[in-house]
């Protein structure tokens, strides 16, 4: 089958990029369409610059139609002054939508032509950069559309991994480029131009440069200026040396004009330069010209430069100092200003790196992350806001007001580019500073800047965040009439901070408040919140499961109605969780499979990765324990990847520890139980696990001290599968009066199986816990077999013979036949 993808990786200076653009100068001779795209080494971009700069280039000469063109907005721009085509949806569906428009404006390019996009640098490229090709890949896969990645492969950071794994499912073709042999590196020096080397020194040569085609280049130009005799007195122990010596040989105003190309980025503007220079445009065009003779720079278009390298701008770049590097910084962003006003992004990049304009640094930063999410890079927005946030506390006290506006923005952004952890931390330092100067709107605001979509918990888990939970409470007595709104959302901000709470039901109390007012304000969106707050807060008995299911289901009704992409997600991820819960699997895989599916075109990985635990529960279902733990294992890593969630290993081995307790292996758990209770010691259920751990070893005086001070079980998504682990400690430790409080507990969920809420792991049904309870307690017989029989049901109906066994085994102990 035809190959659409190809990726080429190799070190530094191997000819990746001069592959790709021999085959964009053949493929062109044939009549295929080209654009290029390159990922910059440095900061100061625009989010997906690739992209943008691949389409501009189409555009100019293949305009879209004016719809498509209004779509293709936000890559087209670079100040986020244009439409970004979001109208109603939330961000989630505006990024997916623009990716449509990518990808309709190529498909219909490539129907008149077949089409060649390069993408060079994809070492150095952003999240929003791969995440577009890994959409395009799919997109345009049927099309004549070939797309060539450059990277470099000891440069291969996670997210590109990521992006790579992806881009397999089709299959592309892998090209690793090695270094020259021998014979090719003396073929490469004798066609630089460089003579009077034997065939020995070519050989040391070749040894010297590891075959490396730029270092080879650089270095036959050395030979070649410098003389052999000379140049190899004193050996340059990599390329930098050479380069340095080749920039070194060049006339002080040729090199003074090229570090400040190197601070401008790889790219330069000459009328920036220019300005930089005094406003002598000779000593300018004199430096591109000795660039030009030396190799060290190329003219990409009119009034442009570019290094031939990025090696050769980084050579440049170090070796300024520090103190020089910040200066020119500031006076880049002032010449940028004047030349290039609408370039904010590196005129923010300019003055951050400078500091030496404070105002202006800030004002850039926050016109860029404008611009960022205008294409929906939200990571890139919220380092921007972030910096922008950290230059305006060296302002204070004057600039506190200002800065809290700007944290409101960075924590928003934060969260949605799933950086949840970082998020909370900046919100409860906000909410301090607020809270200090009186504001209570500007308190409110920051509370629920962080009122994303959540499936469990944002916090760490089990742990009341009481600076949250304080503040929201005092914002809500305080807060003014006539901001209703406002008032929605802190509503159930408190109501997600305070959810699984034993002690109180404010929670709950406060999410049927944002539900109902909610309803009457009739904002799709802000249902949308209040709706999460009050699934969240649906944990608190049994009957709750019908409660959940319908705030699911209109959840997915709204979503899909309005086009909340992210709320999309979500309600098929709670209508899985209950389903399982119903014991209707085959539902819960339907909307498991599409909420994964919405999440990996809409970008939310954390979503979709925690709906993924439930392969490790199906596992259990049917007594696969090895491939159980390997699923467990593999989401793990695979959150652990994303770096935006600090839960994933409790989670694993919860998953884990389940399926050895089943098989009496929980004494093999010992070391992570250890771990857990280390970790979670607020937790209670995990005093429980680490008691069967160590009553599974035989330590059981050393198991009844662990939970001797254990408090109640949260009242949430795990509780079914808490309270059941409980029960198993109460009969292992002989502890009857909890036995009893256990069995009480559970009764109201005798029709459902340990861990349906969660979706991600299990001991069985919770009729054979309670029927162990019941024989425990020396209840009469036929009410454990009541519940074994239970079991043996509940077993039957989601697939697990093993559970029906074990329930039948425990009836034809007592004598009783199982039906």
């Amino acid at each position: 089958g035809r190959r659409a993808v190809v990726l080429v990786g190799g070190d530094a200076g191997m000819g990746k990029t001069s592959l790709a653009e021999r085959l964009a100068r053949t493929l062109g001779d044939r009549g295929w369409r080209c654009a290029w795209g390159r990922a910059p080494e440095t900061g100061g971009a625009p989010a997906a610059w690739p992209w943008a700069e691949l389409l501009r280039d189409l555009t100019a000469a293949e305009p879209p139609p004016p719809g498509l063109a209004e779509r293709l907005g936000p890559l087209l721009d670079d100040t986020g002054r244009g439409d970004t085509g979001k109208g109603g949806s939330d961000a989630s569906t505006g990024r997916f939508r623009l990716h449509l428009a990518v990808g309709d404006y190529l498909a219909e390019i490539a129907a008149r032509a077949p089409l060649l996009l390069v993408l060079d640098d994809l070492h150095w490229a952003d999240e929003e950069t791969l995440a577009l090709l890994s959409r395009l890949a799919e997109r345009l896969r049927d099309r004549p559309v070939l797309l060539v990645t450059t990277f470099r492969q000891t440069e291969v950071s996670e997210r590109l991994a990521a992006a790579l794994a992806a881009l397999a499912r089709h299959e592309p073709l892998r090209i690793e480029l090695g270094g020259l042999s021998a014979a090719e590196v003396a073929a490469l020096v004798r066609g630089t131009g460089a003579t009077g080397l034997d065939d020995a020194e070519l050989s040391a040569l070749a040894e010297r440069t590891g075959g490396n085609p730029f270092f080879t280049r650089e270095t036959a130009r050395l030979l070649d200026a410098e003389g052999v005799s000379a140049a190899t007195r004193r050996v340059p122990a990599g390329v930098g040396d050479v380069l340095r010596r080749r920039i070194a040989r060049l006339p002080a105003p040729v090199q003074a004009v090229l570090r400040d190309a190197a601070v401008v980025g790889r790219d330069a503007d000459l009328g920036v330069l220019a300005d930089l220079a005094g406003g002598d445009e000779d000593a300018v065009i004199d430096a591109v010209e000795a660039g030009l003779a030396s190799g060290l720079v190329t003219e990409p278009a009119p009034g442009r430069l570019r290094f031939a390298h990025a090696l050769v701008r980084d050579t440049l770049y170090t070796g300024l100092s520090r103190a020089r590097r910040t200066r020119r910084h500031g006076l880049v962003a002032a010449a940028l200003e004047r030349h290039r006003p609408g370039d904010v992004a590196a005129i923010a990049h300019h003055y951050l790196e400078s500091g030496a304009d404070p105002a202006k640094a800030v004002r850039y930063a926050r016109l860029a992350a404008e611009a960022a999410e205008a294409r929906f890079a939200h990571r890139p927005a919220a380092d921007l806001l972030v910096r922008a946030a950290e230059t305006l506390r060296a302002q204070e006290p004057e600039a506190v007001r200002e800065r809290l506006e700007v944290e409101v923005a960075a924590i928003r952004a934060s969260g949605l580019a799933g950086d949840v952890v970082k998020a909370r931390e900046r919100r409860i330092r906000a909410i301090g500073d607020a809270r200090a100067i009186g504001d209570v709107r500007l308190l409110a605001r920051i509370i629920v800047s962080f009122d994303v979509p959540t499936l469990w918990t944002s916090r760490e888990y089990g742990k009341r965040d009481h600076v949250v939970i304080d503040a929201a409470e005092e914002a809500l007595a305080r807060l003014p009439g006539g901001e209703d709104e406002l008032r929605v959302r802190l509503l159930t901000s408190l109501a997600i901070e305070l959810e699984g709470e034993h002690d109180n039901d404010r929670g709950a109390v406060a999410s049927a408040r944002a539900l109902e007012e909610a309803r009457e304000l009739g904002d799709p969106a802000l249902l949308a919140v209040a709706l999460n707050g009050a699934y969240l807060n649906g944990y608190r008995s049994a009957e709750d499961l019908a409660r959940r299911q319908r705030y699911a289901a209109e959840l997915l009704d709204l979503a899909t109605e309005h086009g909340l992409g992210a709320y999309l997600v979500l309600a098929h991820l709670q209508l899985q969780q209950t389903f399982v819960a119903a014991l209707d699997l085959d539902a819960a895989r339907r909307h498991l499979d599409e909420g994964r599916h919405l999440a990996d075109e809409y970008g939310l990985p954390l979503l979709g990765l925690i709906g993924s635990w439930y392969a490790g529960l199906v596992h259990a279902f049917r007594a696969r324990f090895d491939e159980a733990e390997a699923a467990y294992s593999r989401v793990g890593e695979a959150i652990t990847r994303t770096g935006i969630w600090s839960s994933e290993r409790g989670t694993e081995y919860l998953g884990v520890f389940c399926l050895r307790l089943v098989q009496g292996r929980a004494g093999e758990m010992l070391d992570e139980a250890a771990w857990l209770a280390g970790q979670w010691s607020h937790v209670a259920a995990v005093a429980d696990i680490h008691a069967l751990a160590l009553a599974g070893v035989g330590r059981v005086a050393e198991a009844r001290r662990v939970v001797a001070d254990a408090g109640p079980i949260r009242l949430d998504y795990f509780f079914d599968l808490a309270m059941a682990v409980r029960g198993r400690r109460a009969i292992a430790l002989g502890d009857r009066e909890l036995a009893a409080e256990v069995y009480a507990a559970l009764l109201p969920y005798d029709g459902h199986v340990t861990g349906g809420a969660s979706a991600v792991a299990t001991i069985g049904p919770v009729a054979q816990v309670l029927g162990d309870l019941a024989l425990f307690l020396e209840r009469p017989a036929q009410v454990a077999a009541a519940h074994y029989r239970r079991a043996v049901e509940i077993a039957e109906r989601v697939g697990a013979a093993q559970w029906a066994a074990q329930a039948g085994e425990a009836l034809a102990r007592l004598g009783i036949p199982a039906a």
